[in-house]
C-alpha cells in the first residue's frame, strides 16, 4: 500500500505524506524529513477526505509511526 494523504501536526501546517501500512492498531507514514515529533498529535486526511486523529509514536528521516486516537471521520 502507498496512498497519499494530507498530514496537519499540531502547528496547524499541513504535508504530503503516504500511508505505507494501516490497520485498527495504527499506520505508518513516508514523510519527506518533516519534524514529526514524538507523542504529537496530528490529524491524516486521507483523498477521500477521511480525517482521523492520531498520536506519533515513532520517528525516522523519513518514516513515521502512530496509533489512532479517534475512529476516522468520514466526510458528509
Amino acid at each position: 500500500m502507498r496512498q497519499e494523504a494530507t498530514l496537519i501536526n499540531s502547528d496547524g501546517r499541513d504535508f504530503l505524506v503516504y500511508v505505507k501500512d494501516l490497520s485498527r492498531a495504527g499506520f505508518t507514514l513516508e514523510h519527506r524529513a518533516q519534524d514529526l515529533r514524538l507523542g504529537e498529535i496530528v490529524i491524516i486526511r486521507s483523498h477521500h477526505g477521511t480525517e482521523a486523529r492520531c498520536q506519533i509514536k515513532w520517528t525516522t528521516e523519513f518514516e513515521a509511526g502512530g496509533v489512532f486516537i479517534e475512529l476516522p471521520i468520514m466526510p458528509d
